[in-house]
């Protein structure tokens, strides 16, 4: 029933979906599991390879949540200035 809802006070529903899946899907697919990684065998020897694979994933992740973020928003931007966005 709240889908329903907010189906019908959002319009252009899609958008708003885009923007929350750029934002949490590459924080929580790639960003945390190399950070969680980095932290939890902080402590133990761990090759420089292995360090410099787990950053390079975090900018990865980071670069890709920029990009999505940025992405979906022009798009959000974009209907409201066509006039999309208004309600009925």
């Amino acid at each position: 029933m709240s889908s329903v809802l907010l189906a019908e006070a959002v319009p252009r529903l899609e958008l708003f979906i885009s923007l929350l899946g750029a934002i949490s899907s590459s924080t929580l697919a790639i960003i945390f599991p190399p950070l969680i990684n980095l932290l939890v065998y902080w402590d133990s020897k761990r090759s420089s390879a292995h360090i410099i694979s787990n950053v390079a994933m975090i900018l990865f992740g980071i670069l890709g949540c920029i990009a999505g973020t940025y992405t979906s928003l022009d798009a959000i931007i974009q209907a409201f200035i066509r006039g999309e966005m208004n309600t009925i």
